[in-house]
């Protein structure tokens, strides 16, 4: 869904607002109604 999506604006704003995210380097994948798909690298200190 492109950014100009309210539901996808609504979502990746709750989502910038989670400085663990940003920390873990995740990144918003997919955004639909029922399905939000996180991706983030993989980190050997996390595993």
């Amino acid at each position: 869904m492109a950014d100009s999506d309210p539901l996808h604006t609504r979502i990746a704003a709750s989502f910038s607002r989670q400085t663990l995210m940003a920390t873990l380097g995740a990144r918003l994948a997919t955004v639909a109604p029922g399905l939000v798909s996180i991706e983030m690298p993989t980190r050997a200190d996390l595993s």
